[in-house]
Formats: structure tokens, sequence, C-alpha cells
């Protein structure tokens, strides 16, 4: 079992690629090739400059099967929600109000099921 750390809003892992994405630039899908070359995807969401929601579309089960997600808020939203979607478009979370620096959800894929292993705010373990 590989041992994650979090430091510095960077998980730190050997498996791990990090992806940050800047919501005033538009929804994000996150695709199969995105997630090929890891078993853990952080991903970074950079709320500077946002005027409305963002959503991020997780990729089908199939595409991420044994593999984890992390999204991480990065920079917080200026204005808007930020919602993690399922592949057919469900909404499967949605951080609103206060998107806060530090903000994280991990998810992992059995190739069937999404799992939510974490969900919290980082801004009560500040001194970490």
């Amino acid at each position: 079992m590989t041992k994650l750390r979090y430091t510095n809003i960077s998980w730190v892992d050997a498996g791990t690629k990090s992806l940050t994405k800047v919501a005033s630039s538009g929804d994000y899908t996150i695709t199969a090739a995105d997630m090929a070359d890891c078993n853990h995807l952080a991903f970074y969401v950079d709320g500077t400059s946002a005027s409305g929601d963002y959503n991020v579309t997780m990729p089908a089960v199939a595409d991420w099967s044994g593999k984890t997600i992390s999204f991480l808020i990065k920079v917080a939203m200026a204005s808007g929600d930020v919602t993690i979607k399922t592949s057919d478009g469900s909404t499967y979370n949605t951080a609103t109000d206060g998107d806060a620096v530090g903000d994280v959800i991990v998810v992992h894929c059995d190739g069937v099921n999404v799992q939510e292993l974490i969900e919290t705010n980082w801004d009560a373990y500040a001194g970490l």
C-alpha cells in the first residue's frame, strides 16, 4: 500500500500525477488519457477570476479502475460552486459557497463504483 501525505497543497506519491485547471477557462472532463500513466490523479481547482459555477466530470469507471482522484481547491473560487460529476453527467458532490483553499474530496474507483474515501476542509488542519 502506498502512503500519501499532504504537503504544501501537494499529494506526494510515486504514482501521482497532478493536473491544475483554472475554473475561469471552462468546465473540464477528466479523460482516460489523464488517468493512463498514474494510479492517483491530484486534480487542483484554481478559482482565480471564476465568475460562475465550475464542473469537473470524472471519466467512465472502466477508464480508471483501481485508481484514485483527489480534488483539491488550490485557489478559492472568486464566485460560484465547484461540482464533481460522474461520467453520465450526474452530480457526485458539490462544494458550495466558500470553496476554501485546501478543501478536498478523494474518490477511488473499483471499476464498477466510485467510492468516497475522504471529504474534508483542510482549513481545520492549518497547522499541518
